[in-house]
């Protein structure tokens, strides 16, 4: 009886083992059909991304699932394979860690940034590395900064700023307690408007500015800055260009010694 219990023991043991092994295969081929579900790559280029996938998986803390969608979307967004791909991935998997994302939405998020501001996929690390430590240093998220990017890109760039300098701008924003999402929202607005006049940024403020300043002016450039940016802001926007005299004044912005730039944010609202 004794003998029978040990070997029904044993037997319980070894299916535990056995299912226990299962799963993990199971696992690991979830974040292996990610790969493939996402690049669509057979062959030597599908066997390619399957040893990145292996590398990666011992390298770092993380579902075998995730880091499968990570190397896909890598691959797919920022056209890498081998250790290239292998090294990014690793980054980007760190980086959603630190910061609390998704590391594929952070992926998918962060190249679309770049993309529309021309910043080359060799940069990504930097790119990564200049969000946290904006992130750190005004408690914006990472995902807000990258968010704000994609959402008001084209305003930033009618203003000639890049990425970075945009970065840096939202940065400016928040230091002065001015919600830079909120900012943003209203720059793009004001942007959409002077485009459909034929005007950029620069140019459409400047003159909107000049007029509010002119008192044979200033009633109809109220009802336009009305307009652009609501009752409530464009009253803002108003006294702050007509009572305090100083107007939009980004254009003339510089950069400074630590490559941050000096922003004149007299007629934030």
């Amino acid at each position: 009886e004794r003998l029978e219990r040990e070997r029904l023991e044993r037997e319980k043991l070894q299916k535990a083992y056995d299912e226990g092994r299962k799963d993990a295969f199971a696992e690991v081929d979830e974040g292996a059909d990610a790969i493939i579900k996402l690049t669509g790559a057979t062959g030597e280029q599908g066997d390619a991304l399957q040893k990145s996938y292996e590398k990666v998986a011992t390298s770092v803390v993380g579902s075998f699932e995730e880091i499968g969608k990570a190397i896909g979307t890598t691959s797919v967004r920022f056209g890498l394979q081998g250790e290239e791909l292998e090294s990014l991935t690793t980054e980007f998997i760190k980086f959603a860690s630190i910061t609390g994302q998704d590391s594929t939405t952070a992926i998918e998020g962060i190249s679309k940034a770049m993309r529309m501001f021309g910043v080359d996929s060799s940069q990504a690390q930097n790119v990564m590395g200049m969000l946290v430590k904006t992130a750190q240093n005004t408690g914006i998220s990472v995902a807000t900064l990258y968010g704000n990017l994609q959402t008001s890109g084209v305003a930033l760039q009618e203003m000639g700023l890049g990425l970075s300098e945009s970065v840096n701008l939202m940065a400016s924003f928040e230091s002065a307690g001015i919600d830079s999402s909120n900012m943003l929202t209203k720059m793009t607005k004001a942007a959409t408007y002077f485009s459909k006049n034929g005007k950029d940024m620069n140019e459409g403020l400047s003159d909107l500015i000049k007029r509010l300043q002119d008192s044979s002016t200033q009633a109809k450039a109220t009802e336009e800055a009305y307009s652009i940016f609501g009752t409530k802001a464009g009253l803002q926007f108003v006294k702050k260009n007509v009572s305090v005299g100083v107007g939009y004044d980004y254009m003339k912005s510089s950069r400074s010694h630590n490559n941050r730039w000096s922003v004149n944010l007299s007629w934030s609202f």
